[in-house]
C-alpha cells in the first residue's frame, strides 16, 4: 500500500474526527459504514489499522 493512500486515509479519518469529535475507532467504523463493497471495507480497516500502529510507535504527525 502507498505512503500517497495512507495520507489520504489518514487526512479522511483525521476529518472525521474532527467532525464529529469521535475517537479514531469509530471514525473508522463512519468510513467502513459508508461503503459498499466488501473488499473496500476490508481494505480500509487494514489500511486503519496499519495508520494507528504508524503513530503509536512515531507518534501522532507520523502519517
Amino acid at each position: 500500500m502507498s505512503d500517497t493512500v495512507l495520507q489520504s486515509l489518514a487526512a479522511e479519518l483525521d476529518e472525521i474526527q474532527a467532525e464529529r469529535r469521535c475517537s479514531f475507532d469509530d471514525a473508522v467504523k463512519v468510513l467502513i459504514d459508508e461503503e459498499t463493497d466488501s473488499t473496500v471495507k476490508a481494505n480500509t480497516w487494514i489500511a486503519s489499522a496499519m495508520i494507528e500502529s504508524l503513530r503509536d510507535v512515531f507518534g501522532p504527525d507520523a502519517i
